[in-house]
């Protein structure tokens, strides 16, 4: 994950029931949603879309512009580890799509 000026990293966390397969999209989904709306209240208009030869591409980036002009305004990832109680979910790796 890059580090340095003009980046900001955002971590959330909050307890999942279902298993990856079934959890990892919809979660994105939301993340995406979330980011939209926040970017949304400073004028900036986003789209979630790969972009092709950004760093660590995804289907779940946040993207201003279209086609050949998108740029990657945020990147998504999810770390899933297991809780308390013997509960195991599994995760994506750490570019973000669980694929």
């Amino acid at each position: 994950m890059p580090q340095g000026p003009g980046i900001i990293n955002l971590s959330l966390a909050w307890p999942v029931q279902q298993p990856l397969g079934e959890a990892a999209e919809p979660i994105y989904h939301s993340l995406c949603a979330v980011l939209q709306r926040t970017l949304a209240r400073f004028g900036v208009a986003s789209h979630a879309r790969a972009v092709s030869g950004s760093f660590c591409d995804g289907r779940y980036n946040l993207a201003c512009g279209e086609g050949a002009e998108a740029r990657k305004i945020v990147g998504t990832a999810q770390y899933w580890r297991p809780l308390a109680g013997g509960r195991r979910p599994r995760g994506a790796g750490p570019c973000g799509d669980p694929y």
